[in-house]
């Protein structure tokens, strides 16, 4: 509890700073307010608000010639944006781009270093890219072991990453094994009701999921959206994957109106603001068809001895 009172109080910091900060912009803008203001935004999973400020931040790194380090946190924060808006080659570029140069000025065995190259991994993850996603993560994780002890929360981050790769690739008991050391460890260091936690609790609900386990995917699952919801409110786009996970349960238990509602509460959101071929669209829609189906199924009464006419 104690790091996600902190976090709350950092992050609505931020949204003060934002707000003070605008009459200056105007006038004076700087990359780095910029792209703190474009976290606040993207802390609570509003993309569109924050690309116009990344993309200036940018423009003013390139144009006035900023130094290589602040750049390359422009490119970086950049690349994370385009990701979640599922530009993927755009987001590939930019983390490309800004990993060099991050080389350059901190030198490749940096933990800077380790944090770019998570999410460059998460990016070929998203393209497909196995192979490139695993050798990248490997060093993320040879360069983190020469700056963490055993059992350090950056460590923990870097397996539930490995976790997520191998769901991805449909390895779940290798998936289950890397969240299985990292969980215990999270909740160590961020407390058992930090955003983060509740992150990984809902990424081996979907694990288990996937693998039929529905009891004990829906005790995390709704421990995970417990605690988003506390922080974002009932209607957030960062919920979506709880919210997709659940609407799977919910089907698997013969809850249709349940996971009906789910799903179309994410595609309400994500029609509006992601591209057609955005993967979540495609999942909430397959969902909700299954839901519809069954449902249809279960509603209609078998007729015995002749015809309905009869």
């Amino acid at each position: 509890m104690r790091w996600n009172s902190r976090g709350l109080i950092l992050l609505l910091a931020g949204v003060l700073a934002v707000a003070e900060a605008r009459p200056i912009l105007a006038e004076n803008p700087s990359c780095a307010l910029l792209r703190s203001m474009a976290k606040v935004h993207m802390a609570f999973g509003d993309y569109s608000k924050a690309q116009p400020l990344l993309e200036q931040a940018l423009g003013l790194a390139e144009t006035k010639k900023a130094d290589d380090a602040e750049l390359a946190l422009c490119l970086i924060d950049a690349a994370w944006l385009y990701k979640n808006l599922y530009k993927l080659d755009k987001a590939e570029e930019m983390c490309l781009a800004g990993l060099q140069l991050q080389e350059q000025v901190h030198g490749k065995d940096h933990p800077y270093v380790t944090y770019t190259l998570r999410i460059l991994s998460s990016i070929y993850q998203e393209q497909g890219r196995f192979v490139q996603a695993v050798s990248v993560l490997d060093r993320a994780t040879a360069i983190a072991e020469k700056h963490s002890l055993p059992g350090s929360a950056s460590l923990a981050a870097l397996e539930v990453d490995f976790g997520t790769l191998m769901k991805a690739m449909g390895d779940f008991a290798k998936a289950e094994a890397y969240y299985s050391r990292a969980l215990p460890v999270v909740i160590e260091n961020c407390g058992p009701d930090h955003l983060y936690t509740a992150q990984v609790l809902g990424k081996i609900a979907g694990l288990y999921a996937a693998q039929g386990k529905y009891a004990q995917a829906e005790a995390l699952i709704t421990r995970t959206l417990t605690i988003q919801e506390k922080v974002y409110g009932p209607h957030n786009r960062l919920m979506v994957p709880a919210w997709l996970t659940m609407a799977r349960i919910h089907v698997s238990q013969a809850r249709y109106p349940q996971a009906q509602e789910l799903c179309q509460k994410a595609l309400s959101l994500l029609e509006s603001v992601c591209d057609e071929d955005y993967p979540r669209i495609a999942e909430a829609r397959k969902i909700m068809d299954q839901a519809l189906r069954k449902s249809a199924r279960t509603t209609t009464t078998p007729v015995v001895g002749g015809t309905e006419s009869d």
